[in-house]
């Protein structure tokens, strides 16, 4: 089932994501919703997904392997660290359809997270993966990708937000 993604400017985005508890994660609801997150963002084809921007505020992300081609769910993540100089990058959001924005990430991220069978993964992803994965998580805390424009820049990128929103309407 694909579930309709969450826009700007919704309160649901500012709220910040609770942790999954162990017999939560082993729940046939839980996984059911994981099914509904995968089909939605392979639906959008979409780098990356946070429960959130389908209104589950739940600690849990779909991270596009660039290896693989396929989707990691992660569960409970957390950055542990980041290295490398920050550079400049264009990404996109659901939550911002049709639009970009240039933000600055890291380009390597040691991150960890709980995986669909309740074990521990602790790895270090670089390039792309470390960009989806630095986005998606500030989404379980609330922030959005125009928290990460500079001031001067944010008021131009919401004015062609809102335009762009008007004339699809």
């Amino acid at each position: 089932m694909i579930l309709p993604v969450i826009v700007y400017p919704s309160p649901v985005l500012r709220q910040k994501s609770v942790a999954v508890s162990t017999g939560r994660l082993k729940s046939d609801s839980f996984q059911t919703m994981l099914g509904y997150l995968l089909d939605t963002a392979t639906h959008h084809r979409a780098a990356g997904l946070a429960a959130i921007q389908v209104g589950v505020a739940e600690r849990v992300l779909l991270a596009l392997n660039t290896t693989s081609g396929k989707y990691v769910a992660c569960i409970n993540p957390e950055v542990l660290g980041l290295g490398g100089e920050p550079a400049c990058l264009q990404e996109g959001c659901l939550s911002f359809p049709n639009m970009t924005a240039n933000v600055y990430r890291n380009p390597e991220a040691m991150v960890r997270w709980t995986g669909m069978d309740g074990e521990l993964v602790e790895r270090t992803v670089t390039g792309f993966e470390a960009q989806i994965f630095q986005h998606e998580l500030k989404h379980l805390f609330g922030k959005l990708l125009i928290d990460e424009l500079p001031k001067q820049y944010r008021a131009d990128f919401l004015a062609r937000f809102h335009s762009l929103q008007r004339k699809a309407r």
